[in-house]
């Protein structure tokens, strides 16, 4: 089941990885960033960055994650590679929670 984490969940899940689903062989994406933005105009914002191998490279697009306890859908786009990997980010622009 595929749910909608909140900012709190990525902040805990810093420094963890993610499967990501459906790919060949497997691929894990290691969340090294969570930055929140705050709220404006009632929409929580923030961003994620994640930091996967050199190869495979993953154009972007709405990837199928996992964690040992949630499932969830995020769009990736490619921000840099180095040495040590590519990075990815998320960015999240949504109806704060009361």
């Amino acid at each position: 089941m595929t749910t909608e984490p909140s900012l709190s969940f990525y902040k805990e899940a810093a420094g963890s990885s993610f499967q990501v689903i459906g790919t060949e062989p497997p691929l894990e994406l290691e969340l090294v960033e969570v930055e929140d933005k705050g709220i404006t105009s009632g929409y929580e914002q923030f961003t994620l960055l994640f930091r996967g191998p050199l190869q495979p490279f993953i154009p972007q697009q709405t990837l199928q994650l996992r964690t040992q306890t949630v499932d969830v859908a995020i769009f990736i786009v490619p921000v840099a590679q180095d040495a040590e990997g590519t990075r990815y980010e998320a960015v999240f622009s949504r109806l704060a929670q009361d």
